[in-house]
């Protein structure tokens, strides 16, 4: 396995030891993250992102709460994402990610 190393200026989630670095880049349909190698501790880690066991990538989920906040309703903003991104997303996980990232407050602000 060939190793990337670059010093960043991250934190180790288990050890908070700022001696990281990228071993490896991992690419899966939706997005590719890095994984990166503590030297303190020696142990690997992806840091979250708010997004971690998402399928969607983020853009389609923001998108989407986007034409909600217009207000536009789950089938249109359904229609939307397949037709802008080519995804095909139900209402019900539209309103998942809605109760999800959404509160009441957030909802007035935007």
């Amino acid at each position: 396995m060939e190793q990337i190393y670059s010093e960043i200026n991250k934190k180790c989630i288990h050890c908070s030891s700022g001696q990281v670095c990228i071993v490896q880049i991992r690419k899966n349909t939706s997005t590719s993250r890095e994984i990166y190698l503590c030297k303190s501790c020696n142990r690997r880690f992806t840091p979250d992102n708010g997004f971690n066991r998402f399928r969607h990538p983020p853009i389609v989920i923001k998108t989407a709460l986007r034409l909600n906040n217009k207000g536009l309703s789950l089938s249109q903003i359904a229609y939307q994402l397949n037709s802008s991104f080519r995804v095909k997303v139900s209402r019900k996980t539209i309103l998942d990610w809605k109760k999800r990232f959404l509160t009441k407050e957030s909802e007035k602000i935007i």
